[in-house]
């Protein structure tokens, strides 16, 4: 109820779709809530993922994260920023 109010008195409700490379995850989910997916450029994924140095033929491109979720839920998407590790 409260995004419903919020919509309505013109606040824009933004979100992260999720992490889970599964459906948009909840409150990115509500009707009124723009879902925002993550972009990466190749190249700049950890070690462990096994597309740590794959590259397009003309260079660093933006492609889809690898643990953010696809499809007509997500309303926008935007660049990860790989937060530094707590120590």
């Amino acid at each position: 109820m409260e995004t419903m109010d919020a919509h309505a008195a013109g606040i824009t409700i933004i979100a992260p779709a999720g992490d889970t490379a599964g459906p948009v995850t909840h409150p990115a989910a509500l009707p009124d809530v723009l879902a925002i997916g993550a972009i990466a450029h190749t190249g700049t994924y950890p070690h462990t993922h096994p597309l740590p140095t794959a590259q397009p033929p003309w260079g660093p491109a933006p492609t889809r994260a690898p643990f953010t979720p696809t499809g007509p839920g997500v309303d926008l998407v935007a660049p990860r920023h790989r937060r530094p590790r707590r120590r």
